[in-house]
């Protein structure tokens, strides 16, 4: 079990006693497991914090799953991802594998293939951390009318994700992680395995959030019950579900 945990803001008075509140929490698990922690004393934000974590965790393990503090887990999240990290562990078509599916009006019963990660709950491998590009530095080939027009959905895709890649390229912008997975997975053309059901709730929407200070707009839900779904099953062909994504 790893554990990473960003250093109190010096600007924010709570912080301190915040952070050490929730570090003790650390202290109740109460299962056999080897514990492995990285506590930053000093803030580093919530990009370069899950950056150096996250990367500290793949100079030790070839694969992972990884939750953050907000994310809860359904109980079959760990099975669907253990089974997708052992079937794909050396096949370069994944990028990794997402517990969130925030289609709301379809039903399924197969796991299938989106072009864009999410990461409120999620697994991947080394093979695909090490190899990230976190300069951005095909953001202007990517934004050609040629590839572009290949690669997104319709013209509000590529203006959003295009516009944030170049800016980021060009450092006007600052850095989020979630969209720099994004940007490694479109721009290397690789899929993300996202359930038949979604797995994971983040329960860190409202007030006192850092980003998501604003009411869940996905009304994320998970199954009542375990088994909820035969984890073996996929859709059959290595494409994207372009209406999901």
């Amino acid at each position: 079990l790893y554990i990473a945990a960003d250093g109190p803001r010096k600007n924010i008075k709570t912080d301190e006693k915040r952070c050490s509140d929730t570090r003790k929490i650390i202290e109740e698990v109460d299962w056999n497991c080897d514990l492995k922690l990285l506590f930053f004393d000093e803030n580093q934000g919530s990009y370069s914090a899950y950056v150096q974590g996250v990367s500290w965790l793949f100079s030790l393990e070839e694969k992972a799953i990884m939750l953050e503090d907000d994310d809860l887990p359904h109980v079959d999240f760990f099975k669907y991802c253990e089974y997708f990290l052992d079937l794909y562990e050396h096949d370069s078509r994944i990028f990794a594998i997402s517990g969130n599916n925030f289609d709301t009006h379809s039903i399924r019963t197969k796991s299938f293939f989106s072009r864009v990660p999410s990461t409120w709950g999620w697994a991947t491998w080394a093979r695909t951390w090490n190899t990230l590009d976190l300069n951005y530095s095909k953001a202007d080939l990517l934004s050609l009318d040629q590839n572009s027009k290949s690669v997104y959905t319709g013209f509000f895709e590529r203006e959003f994700y295009n516009n944030y890649f170049v800016d980021r390229m060009l450092e006007k912008k600052s850095p989020n992680w979630d969209l720099t997975l994004i940007y490694n997975a479109i721009v290397q053309g690789q899929l993300t395995v996202v359930p038949p059901v979604n797995l994971v709730k983040n329960v860190g929407f409202g007030v006192d959030a850092t980003h998501t200070n604003y009411e869940d707009p996905f009304s994320m839900t998970l199954p009542a019950s375990e088994n909820s779904f035969d984890a073996t099953k996929i859709e059959p062909i290595f494409l994207p579900n372009f209406k999901y994504d």
